[in-house]
């Protein structure tokens, strides 16, 4: 296996860092804002009822800020577990457990993971694992 370049591999700290990053806060802001405008407009159209009587302002703001501490926390959340699990599997890998490190590395192999991945290491890594399993290199 390559040896990949310091900082590059998923971890626990590398995944919290890249959940509270600019693009996914960014993403966070944008669905807030959509939802808080759809709740301001539903409120204006009298599809939903006016709580606070402020024309749907502080509905939409609560709607928003609800969504944006939601999302930017679930995703944060995911990226800081699928860091510390990848991590542990290719610390797993390092020490010769590779029935471990093909079990934590396992979610890698499913569509969509790479985002997890952003590196490619685990996938190469759990490839080998696997491998290695395969050929009763244990």
């Amino acid at each position: 296996m390559t040896e990949p370049r310091p900082g590059a591999e998923p971890s626990f700290r590398r995944g919290l860092r890249t959940g509270v990053s600019a693009f996914n806060v960014a993403v966070g802001g944008g669905v807030a804002l959509v939802g808080g405008t759809a709740t301001l407009v539903a409120t204006r159209a009298d599809l939903l009822p006016d709580l606070t009587g402020h024309d749907g302002w502080w509905e939409s703001g609560g709607v928003a800020l609800g969504l944006f501490t939601a999302i930017t926390a679930f995703h944060t959340a995911l990226h800081a577990y699928f860091g510390w699990r990848f991590g542990r599997g290719l610390a797993a890998h390092r020490a010769g457990d590779h029935a471990r490190a093909a079990r934590l590395l396992a979610p890698i192999a499913r569509a969509g993971m790479e985002h997890y991945d952003e590196g490619g290491i685990g996938a190469r890594t759990l490839t080998e694992s696997r491998a290695r399993c395969a050929d009763g290199a244990l």
